[in-house]
């Protein structure tokens, strides 16, 4: 219950902070960027999928994804929208950790939870909005998950606990207005 509580706190703080920063300035989306679609991998890309990122603002934008292993919804501050080089922190809930235990009795499962990452926005050509992003995550794993963890390697499962920082990678297509 507290980690949906949790992302949404932290959610208002980020768009708080974003509309900080931009109220002296003119709301000019870079480009008339109006949105932006992604395929990537990663925690917020729902391991591997899609991702539609929305500005609500110059520095800020709200992201939905759906992929291969579940969902994320979050949000994204930019540091320096302008810029081809973009450094970005980001707040969300979603697909946090999995465990596949392999076997005769195999078991899939996935859980969710709010996760925090750093990474940036990269645009190669300054003319186009299209861009890859790259990132880091941590997620903030749920206490059900460390209990399924060590039911598993109590039952004869060796299991190791993934790195608590997670690797992030997609392309996004802007789409104008």
């Amino acid at each position: 219950m507290k980690g949906p509580f949790l992302f949404f706190f932290l959610f208002g703080i980020l768009v708080q902070h974003g509309n900080s920063q931009d109220r002296s300035q003119k709301n000019k989306l870079r480009k008339e960027e109006f949105a932006s679609i992604g395929v990537g991998a990663g925690l917020d890309y729902g391991g591997i999928g899609l991702r539609l990122a929305v500005p609500l603002q110059k520095h800020v934008a709200c992201f939905a994804a759906a992929g291969l292993f579940g969902f994320s919804l979050g949000s994204k501050i930019r540091l320096t929208p302008d810029k081809e080089f973009t450094p970005t922190f980001s707040a969300m809930y979603g697909l946090n950790s999995i465990i596949y235990a392999p076997g005769p009795f195999s078991s899939f499962r996935i859980y969710n939870g709010a996760s925090f990452g750093i990474g940036c926005e990269f645009r190669g050509n300054p003319r186009r909005n299209n861009f890859w992003q790259f990132g880091f995550i941590i997620p903030i794993r749920p206490d059900k998950y460390y209990a399924d963890l060590n039911t598993f390697n109590n039952n004869g499962y060796n299991l190791s606990e993934p790195s608590p920082l997670q690797f992030t990678v997609g392309y996004h297509l802007a789409i104008s207005r």
